[in-house]
């Protein structure tokens, strides 16, 4: 058979083109099937992503419908996605009446394109048990600018703000302390100003404690205030304390005789 002859060079083209079309088919559908197999593998290492994320996750599109939550919320408040996916925030059973609405207010003004700053919410676990979350927020927008989902990550502070409220606690202890003993006491900085006074101080001066602090040693003591700045300076340069000085102080009432003592980070 002489395939260069008209009559089977003519078949022979057609069947070129067939085949030419035929293989375009078949890489268009082993494209499509390689691009299907990333999008697979894109997919699941997003959700694995989404899913062990330390935040809790709660994605919301532009009316505040919850289309998607990741396992950190079921794992921290005990709510499976069938119990919060497709609920409205108002819905939502993880949020006390007052997060309610706080939040609602908070993701309004997200949608009109308001910079909301990170806040923290009260939220009840199913048990009951009352937790604090940080929120995070996020808007998506289109091409054209228009938000279309709500990002939203919440991080468990609620073992952070015990802490600070502990911490408030023992501030306060002290701070009462402070202002209750008899002794007059000063903290003062390298410039010889005066950062914190307690009240016995201020009652000895005869002023407020608000007009004190802020004032420097030769404001409050000029006629002194050259030894006593001696005295602190010695203190804070060698790092010893200075015990037991005899020194006069001048206060409204009347020169007096005080022993006072000098140690460093505070003048007492």
């Amino acid at each position: 058979m002489n395939i260069t002859s008209k009559k089977y060079d003519n078949f022979s083209t057609y069947a070129l083109k067939a085949i030419e079309v035929a293989a375009v088919q078949i890489n268009n559908i082993l494209e499509s099937y390689s691009t299907h197999e990333k999008l697979d593998e894109s997919k699941d290492k997003y959700e694995n992503i989404f899913d062990l994320s330390p935040e809790a996750i709660v994605i919301l599109d532009k009316s505040g419908k919850v289309l998607n939550v990741n396992r950190r919320l079921f794992d921290w408040l005990g709510y499976t996605k069938e119990e919060t996916i497709g609920k409205s925030l108002l819905k939502l059973p993880f949020l006390t009446a007052n997060s309610k609405v706080k939040v609602m207010a908070n993701f309004a003004k997200r949608m009109m394109g308001k910079d909301i700053h990170p806040y923290e919410l009260n939220f009840v676990s199913k048990e009951g048990k009352e937790v604090i979350g940080r929120i995070s927020a996020t808007v998506v927008k289109d091409d054209e600018g228009k938000p279309v989902q709500d990002i939203v990550m919440i991080s468990e502070v609620t073992e952070v703000k015990k802490m600070e409220r502990e911490v408030q606690g023992v501030k306060d202890e002290l701070e009462m302390i402070f202002n209750n003993i008899p002794v007059m006491v000063f903290y003062k900085n390298r410039r010889h100003q005066v950062v914190k006074v307690n009240a016995a101080r201020a009652k000895f001066l005869g002023m407020k404690i608000e007009d004190i602090e802020g004032k420097y040693t030769k404001d409050l003591y000029p006629d002194e205030a050259e030894k006593y700045m001696a005295d602190d300076n010695e203190v804070f340069e060698t790092g010893e304390p200075k015990r037991q000085i005899l020194e006069q102080l001048s206060p409204p009432a009347g020169k007096i005789w005080v022993q006072t003592d000098r140690d460093e980070d505070r003048i007492l």
